[in-house]
Formats: C-alpha cells, sequence, structure tokens
C-alpha cells in the first residue's frame, strides 16, 4: 500500500468517526431493538444486515415478520422497499 492510501485512508476514518458514524452507530442500535422485538435471533438480524444493507428495507422486513407475514410477501416489499 502506498503512503498516500494511508494517510488518506487515515483521513477518511477520522472523518467518518464524527456525525455520520454516530448516526450510523444509533441507527444500526434502533434496527437491533426491533429486530429483538420482532424475535429474531442475532443470526438472523447479522444475516439482514448482510444480505440487505439499505435501513428502509429492513425495517419493512421486521414488520412483516410481526405481523406474520410470508417469506413472499417480506421479499416482495423488502424488495420493492429497496
Amino acid at each position: 500500500m502506498s503512503i498516500t492510501f494511508n494517510k488518506d485512508f487515515k483521513q477518511g476514518c477520522i472523518a467518518g468517526a464524527g456525525i455520520p458514524g454516530i448516526s450510523l452507530a444509533a441507527s444500526f442500535f434502533a434496527l437491533g431493538a426491533l429486530f429483538k422485538n420482532a424475535g429474531l435471533n442475532a443470526t438472523q438480524s447479522f444475516l439482514s444486515t448482510l444480505i440487505s444493507f439499505a435501513l428502509p428495507g429492513q425495517v419493512v422486513m421486521a414488520e412483516t415478520v410481526i405481523v406474520h407475514g410470508t417469506f413472499l410477501n417480506i421479499s416482495n416489499s423488502t424488495h420493492y422497499r429497496n
């Protein structure tokens, strides 16, 4: 890796640790609470984040799980929301 990359990477990490990092951490904290209330375990919550990294789609998925929607409902609503 070049010295320029390392310097730019460090500057980017410092810039992202401010307001963007705080808001992303708060979003994931709230999403984790929603998943816990929906009855999902930690593995399912992690896979949801890994597969569809989009907060609105994950919220729609969790709400569909809460109202006992089918897998077809969940996949269609998440697909259209993302």
